[in-house]
């Protein structure tokens, strides 16, 4: 980064484990500057501060004017309040997942943002996942894809429904490898340890002819997120951040059925080089060039 080029003034809402992960981030970016971190819990908010030499603030509106960019990693049932006085004032927001707990709050932030033209991000990470941005690199018009993303119970989500928690980061890929309008849906879920769903499915089916099957579960006794695509030849084991050698191909010798590009590279490989910046660096950096719309590959 040029010494004239000026930094990106950033700041965070919440205190709690993703406003950890955000604050860590970006303290170690070269072209961001960490201006504070707000939690209502002041004391959180200091310790946190403190571990990455920046200011605490009680109120997340003591940010507004010193920063140009605002990670809202607070409660879901926060965010349309806190998005709507920050796009209000003219900052750009990286919201945490998901955008808001409604659709009403979810449009009026839509709406603020592009009244106001100021950058409104979501922070699906899941987009610069390795294995994700490899698969999306080969996969073209698929005809059936599941997805599974089974995992532990965490109390501190318990007021947000799994669909929301979880499956949110799946709908996401699907919309974005599947070039097509979605013509139908079925769901189902139950709820087994919370008063929202804990457990959900849903099949999606787009004009393409494609179909979907997504699981999501927050009910099971260890994390298994897992993706697979028709006849066999790809399977995605582990979609958590790990290496790409997670992306394996399987060759039964068959003719390439529809919906594949050309055979896949031998993932580990200098064909399939996902190294680089962790997903979290590339979530905010691109901030700077926002995430094309659903059905655009990045």
């Amino acid at each position: 980064m040029a010494e004239n080029e000026k930094k990106i003034r950033f700041g965070v809402v919440g205190a709690g484990k993703l406003g950890g992960f955000h604050s860590k981030t970006l303290s170690t970016m070269p072209g961001v500057t960490l201006v504070g971190i707000s939690d209502p819990d002041l004391v959180r908010a200091q310790g946190l501060a403190w571990e990455h030499n920046c200011v605490a603030y009680k109120s997340h509106e003591e940010l507004f004017g010193q920063v140009d960019a605002l990670i809202v990693a607070a409660p879901t049932e926060y965010h349309a309040e806190i998005g709507i006085k920050a796009l209000e004032a003219g900052v750009n927001i990286l919201m945490e997942k998901p955008i808001t707990n409604s659709e009403e709050g979810a449009r009026k932030l839509l709406e603020l943002a592009e009244k106001n033209k100021v950058v409104l991000q979501v922070g699906h990470s899941e987009r610069f996942n390795s294995a994700v941005v490899e698969t999306l690199k080969h996969v073209k018009n698929p005809r059936y894809v599941t997805i599974e993303r089974l995992g532990p119970y965490d109390p501190r989500v318990a007021a947000t429904g799994v669909t929301l928690d979880l499956m949110i980061h799946d709908l996401d890929i699907i919309l974005t490898m599947i070039d097509s309008e979605v013509e139908s849906f079925e769901a189902i879920g139950a709820s087994v340890l919370s008063n929202h769903e804990d457990i959900a499915n849903v099949r999606l089916k787009f004009k393409s002819g494609c179909v979907a099957d997504i699981t999501a579960s927050r009910a099971t006794m260890e994390a298994s997120p897992h993706a697979h695509l028709p006849a066999g030849r790809l399977h995605l084991g582990g979609l958590r951040q790990r290496p790409a050698k997670d992306l394996q191909q399987k060759n039964s010798g068959n003719p390439e059925p529809a919906g594949y590009r050309g055979d896949f590279p031998e993932v580990g490989k200098e064909t399939a080089d996902t190294r680089g910046d962790p997903p979290l660096h590339r979530l905010h950096k691109d901030l700077e060039n926002p995430h094309p719309q659903r059905g655009k590959r990045p």
